[in-house]
């Protein structure tokens, strides 16, 4: 069996707890005079002032700085819509261009190549008709010639003809 000591009166108890013979009282009363000034709550009234002030400073900062933000991201969405708008623009333009530039190559095609165009036919009968006869009589044989011009600015070379059966 282990032997407990106990503290004498000089000696004091680590546990307050144990100590029952010490009992302090919770409970302080101050008795200040009229027209006394109490430096602590003028302290903290300070304190709290500045902490206030600083708080303000620091908002006031952060709300200059996002207004300079803002107008800055507006800025760049109006530069941004600027371009695309310039960019559209010009891509039409080269759009028109190049349909421009394709009509005036078709015409020029179409202006050089060689047209050819029928004349007045000719007929040639294989006899002569005899008086109050109309021709051709079945049976007759006839040729008829069609002669064609070149009325474009190309001539119109190596021509051939296949008739049809």
């Amino acid at each position: 069996m282990t032997q407990q000591i106990k503290p004498t009166q000089s000696q004091k108890s680590t546990d307050p707890y144990q100590d029952s013979s010490r009992k302090e009282s919770t409970h302080c009363h101050v008795h200040i005079e009229p027209g006394a000034k109490i430096d602590f709550v003028d302290d903290l009234r300070h304190k709290y002032e500045t902490s206030q002030t600083d708080e303000k400073t620091y908002k006031d900062k952060q709300l200059f700085w996002t207004k300079i933000a803002a107008g800055l991201l507006l800025l760049t969405a109006g530069f941004t819509y600027w371009q695309g708008h310039s960019s559209q623009q010009s891509a039409d333009a080269a759009a028109r261009a190049a349909d421009a530039a394709k009509g005036a190559n078709d015409l020029a095609q179409l202006s050089n190549r060689a047209w050819l165009g029928p004349g007045r036919p000719f007929v040639n009968y294989s006899r002569l008709p005899k008086k109050g006869e109309k021709l051709p009589l079945v049976g007759d044989r006839f040729n008829v010639t069609v002669p064609f011009a070149n009325t474009g600015k190309t001539p119109a070379l190596l021509l051939g003809f296949t008739p049809r059966e």
